[in-house]
């Protein structure tokens, strides 16, 4: 984003970035937060957040948070593109894995789940230690309504008695679209 002054128009009341930069106008630093949002200039068209882990940890039957994502605000008809890997290592003797993936949206004390699949990790036979691979995921989220402190979470969980661990990279990137 330029800082080009033209562009902007400053909104009476307003402190958010873009009225500051329009005028160069600075606002007392409790305003910011309040009046942020109520400008009605020119927004930006994108924002971008992102998770990046890289630790074993043990997947079990209980939903298991791999990767998660905070946006401060989500305008209504904005577009959220999810969009990942999750790594895994299948520790079965003689079985395949099954995971389930599912990503949920939080507001507040609401979770919403938007996106789930059901995965089958396969066994090496020929190699134990070639049982490592990497779960690829992407969704798009049309927001209806406008939304603070959204929180979209990957969850991770085993459907059958295997043993299987979160191993590898695992990254989640998630784009707001205006």
């Amino acid at each position: 984003m330029s800082n080009n002054y033209e562009k902007w128009e400053k909104k009476d009341g307003c402190g958010c970035k873009q009225c500051r930069e329009a005028k160069d106008v600075k606002c007392p630093e409790k305003e910011k937060k309040e009046k942020c949002y109520q400008c009605k200039g020119k927004q930006n068209t994108f924002e971008f957040q992102s998770d990046e882990r890289n630790y074993p940890k043990e997947i079990d039957y209980k939903p298991t948070v791999a990767l998660r994502v905070t946006f401060d605000k989500i305008c209504a008809n904005d577009k959220v593109w999810l969009s990942g890997i999750v790594g895994v290592n299948n520790n079965t003797t003689f079985n395949d894995a099954d995971l389930l993936l599912t990503i949920v949206r939080s507001v507040g004390d609401y979770d919403d789940i938007i996106y789930y699949q059901r995965y089958e990790v396969d066994l090496s036979l020929f190699d134990v230690f070639n049982d490592r691979t990497t779960i690829r995921f992407s969704h798009v989220e049309k927001e209806s309504n406008e939304k603070r402190d959204v929180t979209y979470t990957v969850f991770v969980q085993r459907v059958d008695s295997s043993d299987i661990n979160l191993q590898g990279p695992r990254t989640l990137t998630a784009l707001r679209i205006s």
